[in-house]
């Protein structure tokens, strides 16, 4: 009884919590855009609108439902890739078909609009439709190249709508149809289908595992160059661990006034540069490079209300307080402050993101160094090359270039324009990597790069030389 009475102030407060949660947090991760909790209140909403609804009565009907969908048909223009969602942005569609929903009781002029078998049969499919749309668009883009034009979008609408039919008729209904107060499927044979699709899951996955993902649908050339990738990626991450514990053993440049002493600070897009400079000769003949770790990412964040109400949650409600821990232990950091004072020159480079205070960054450094700071655009990021490789053998230098996240393009900006308001030198890592709508992952059969992101061993040689071509040095030297 209790639960029954208060269950509209329950759903109320499903969606608070949940929306606080997914305003938060939604920024921090694109993971939480398919991550159910942050997503109930959606749902919630969508309850919430049904249970008002019995007794709710509004004026103005016709208004309120041609305004509501006006602006649902605006947002769904407006909202692109670079919108945060979920977050308070799907609030949106959410209250505004909450209000189509509301409104469409009582409708006068648009009556016959909306109210149709048309539409009334398109909400009846879907949930079909729901379920079907979003993997036939992920596989389509998967196998086409170019983005999608606006005749493969009707397109794949069309198909969705057809699947969505079909899913329907032949698969919901079934499941849901009725005689005599009882389901035609009994609960034994939904046992039987529910166990038979368990089992036929747990076998294909088997089967996969043990003939290695069926690595002999492939030619012999990609099967060498994907398996000598492997092995050049664990020796590189090898090496890796032994210039750190050399670094750990010796973490201060040498005493040699004709080397320029260079910092390289960031995470594992340093480690890249890193390496790159290391194996040039031109490079490590007059640079002495050490490399260190950095947190921008815990202690550079911008500062607003969304940080703060995590800063409070996390220390005050979990009682984590690693990251204030983190951020300390790193000012007070012997060695590193000891390299910071004594280079010459420092590079950053890091996987950055637009949530960093990247001012508060260049004045961290410059009150801890008078060397000059040269800040490094965020590589050029992809789909991962070795699934493109496996896909595509021709063009796939080409095909890179068209697949490329061009977020980082718009990011590389920003962080240049407060480099230059900032009096830091920017070096952009785009023309390295790509030029004439082609973009260098691979050469000579050799993969450049490792993941979506990251160099490989030939990579890193291979960009070295890019570096070299384009100035860095000079750059480093002046």
């Amino acid at each position: 009884n209790f639960f029954r009475k208060k269950f509209k102030l329950i759903i109320f407060l499903i969606v608070l919590f949940c929306l606080t949660f997914s305003i938060i947090y939604s920024e921090r991760a694109t993971g939480f855009f398919y991550f159910t909790g942050f997503r109930l209140y959606e749902f919630a909403i969508g309850s919430f609108t049904y249970l008002i609804s019995q007794n709710l009565k509004l004026k103005f009907n016709d208004a309120l439902f041609l305004v509501s969908a006006s602006l649902l048909v605006i947002a769904s223009l407006i909202f692109n890739e670079n919108d945060i969602f979920p977050s308070a942005n799907a609030l949106i569609p959410c209250l505004l078909c909450s209000l189509i929903l509301l409104s469409s009781r009582n409708l006068k002029y648009f009556k016959n609009l909306f109210l149709n078998n048309y539409l009334i049969y398109v909400g009846k499919i879907s949930y079909s439709l729901y379920l079907v749309h979003w993997p036939l668009l992920i596989f389509y883009k998967y196998i086409v190249i170019e983005p999608l034009s606006i005749f493969d979008k009707i397109g794949l609408i069309l198909v969705s709508v057809m699947l969505s039919i079909f899913s329907y008729r032949f698969i919901e209904l079934p499941f849901r149809r009725r005689s005599k107060k009882r389901f035609l499927l009994s609960n034994k044979k939904l046992g039987i289908y529910f166990l038979f699709s368990f089992f036929l899951i747990i076998l294909t996955s088997q089967l996969l595992i043990f003939h290695k993902g069926f690595e002999n649908r492939m030619d012999l050339k990609k099967i060498q160059t994907l398996n000598r990738l492997k092995i050049d990626e664990e020796k590189n991450t090898k090496l890796l661990e032994d210039v750190n514990k050399f670094n750990t053993k010796n973490p201060y440049f040498k005493k040699n006034e004709l080397l320029i002493k260079t910092l390289i600070i960031g995470d594992s897009h340093a480690g890249n540069i890193y390496m790159s400079l290391l194996n040039h000769d031109k490079f490590s003949s007059i640079l002495d490079i050490k490399i260190h770790g950095a947190v921008w990412a815990y202690c550079f964040e911008k500062e607003n209300f969304r940080s703060e109400i995590v800063t409070y949650i996390n220390q005050n409600i979990f009682k984590d307080f690693k990251t204030k821990k983190l951020c300390d232990d790193e000012e007070k950091n012997i060695i590193f402050n000891t390299l910071l004072s004594s280079a010459d020159v420092i590079i950053l480079s890091s996987r950055w993101k637009d949530k960093l205070d990247f001012k508060k960054i260049f004045y961290f450094l410059r009150k801890k160094s008078s060397a000059k700071i040269i800040m490094m655009g965020r590589t050029p990021e992809f789909i991962d090359i070795p699934t493109l490789y496996f896909k595509y053998d021709k063009n796939l230098n080409k095909i890179a270039y068209l697949k490329r996240n061009k977020k980082i393009d718009k990011l590389n900006i920003k962080i240049e324009k407060i480099a230059q308001d900032s009096n830091i030198i920017y070096f952009d890592r785009f023309p390295v990597v790509c030029k004439l709508n082609t973009c260098n992952v691979i050469n000579n059969n050799k993969l450049l790069y490792s993941d979506h992101d990251h160099w490989s061993k030939d990579g890193a040689i291979f960009f070295g030389n890019k570096l070299h071509e384009l100035g860095f040095l000079d750059l480093i030297i002046k």
